[in-house]
C-alpha cells in the first residue's frame, strides 16, 4: 500500500496542504487495493472501466452481504466525500481537515485488514 506510506508521511506535517494530501493519499491507498482485488481476485471485470468508478466500487461494496466488502465499502464512501473536499473546497477549514485525518488514521488499519482478509479468504463456493 504505497499511498498509504504517502499518507503517512504527509501526515506528519501539520500544514493544510500536507493534512488535505494526506487524506487524499489514505483514500487511494483502500481504493486502489480492493479495486485491484475485485479485478484480480473476484473476477468483477466491470471494474476495469474508469466511467463512474469511484462511485460504482463502493456502491457495489455497501450492497454486498460481505462483511467486510461492506466495512470497506462504508468506510470509501465516508473518506470520498472528505477527499473530494480536500481536493476541491475551501469553505472547510484546517482543523476541520484535521479532525477527519484523525479519524481516517483510527480506522485505516482495520479497513485494510479486511482487504488482507478478503485477499487471503476468497472462495468461489
Amino acid at each position: 500500500m504505497e499511498f498509504k506510506d504517502i499518507g503517512d508521511d504527509l501526515s506528519k506535517n501539520f500544514e493544510e496542504s500536507y493534512v488535505r494530501a494526506a487524506i487524499i493519499m489514505y483514500y487511494y491507498a483502500i481504493f486502489s487495493a480492493i479495486r485491484e482485488y475485485l479485478v484480480k481476485i473476484k473476477k468483477e471485470y466491470q471494474f476495469l472501466d474508469n466511467f463512474r468508478i469511484h462511485e460504482r466500487v463502493w456502491k457495489y461494496l455497501v450492497s454486498s452481504d460481505n462483511y467486510n466488502e461492506n466495512e470497506v465499502g462504508e468506510f470509501l464512501s465516508g473518506v470520498r466525500h472528505i477527499r473530494n473536499h480536500a481536493n476541491y473546497d475551501k469553505k472547510y477549514d484546517f482543523d476541520y481537515f484535521l479532525e477527519k485525518l484523525n479519524e481516517i488514521q483510527d480506522d485505516i488499519e482495520n479497513v485494510a485488514n479486511s482487504i488482507i482478509y478478503l485477499r487471503n479468504n476468497f472462495s468461489v463456493w
